[in-house]
C-alpha cells in the first residue's frame, strides 16, 4: 500500500511467475473468509505472461481487461508489470509535445522565426532579450516540432530538454500573441 501498487506477481524461488495478488483478489478472498495470507489471496485468474519481445498492441485487451501484464523472460522469470497506468503515462509523455507546438494558432512555429528577424518587428515588440538568441531558439522548436510531425516517435522520450524549451518558448510566445475568441 505503501508503493502504491495494484497488483504483485507471486514468483517461486528461482523468481519465476506462479501467481498474481491484486487489490481485488485480496478483497474477494476476504470477504469469502479465504484470504489469510498472500497465497490464499492470489487472483484466481490474471492475464497470461508477457514476454518483451511481443508487440505491446498484441497484449491492449489483456491490460484493458485486467488493467496490467506480468513481464516475464524466455524461463518465466520475472523482469516488470505494464499496467493501463502506464500507458496512461506514455500516451500523455507522446501526445502532450503535439499540444504544446500545436497550441499557437496564428501563426506557424516557422513563421515566428521569420517575423522576430525581421527588425521593425523586434524593435515594437521591446523585448529586454537577444534577438538573434530567440530567433535560433524559434528554429530549433521549429525543427524539433518538425521531426515530431514527421513521426520520430522517440523524439518526446529521448529528448525532454527540447519538450521544456518548447515550452518556454511558447509562454513567451503567448505574452505577445493575443488569445483568439473561441
Amino acid at each position: 500500500m505503501t508503493k502504491r501498487l495494484s497488483q504483485l506477481p507471486i514468483v517461486d524461488g528461482h523468481h519465476r511467475l506462479v501467481g498474481v495478488v491484486t487489490w481485488e483478489s485480496i478483497a474477494h478472498r476476504s470477504i469469502t473468509g479465504a484470504a489469510d495470507d498472500l497465497w490464499n489471496a492470489r487472483a484466481a485468474q490474471y492475464p497470461p505472461a508477457a514476454h518483451s519481445e511481443q508487440e505491446l498492441f498484441s497484449r491492449m485487451d489483456d491490460i484493458r481487461k485486467f488493467g496490467f501484464v506480468i513481464m516475464v523472460d524466455s524461463e518465466n522469470v520475472v523482469t516488470g508489470i505494464v499496467t493501463a497506468a502506464d500507458l496512461a503515462d506514455e500516451l500523455e509523455a507522446r501526445v502532450t509535445p503535439f499540444m504544446v507546438l500545436e497550441e499557437p494558432e496564428d501563426l506557424t512555429l516557422g513563421n515566428y522565426s521569420y517575423l522576430f528577424e525581421r527588425a521593425e518587428v523586434w524593435k515594437w515588440l521591446g523585448w529586454p532579450f537577444e534577438q538573434l538568441r530567440v530567433v535560433d531558439r524559434l528554429r530549433a522548436v521549429a525543427k524539433y516540432r518538425n521531426e515530431i510531425a514527421h513521426w520520430n516517435i522517440d523524439a518526446p522520450e529521448d529528448e525532454p530538454q527540447k519538450l521544456a524549451d518548447a515550452r518556454e518558448l511558447l509562454d513567451l510566445l503567448k505574452l505577445v500573441t493575443p488569445a483568439r475568441e473561441k
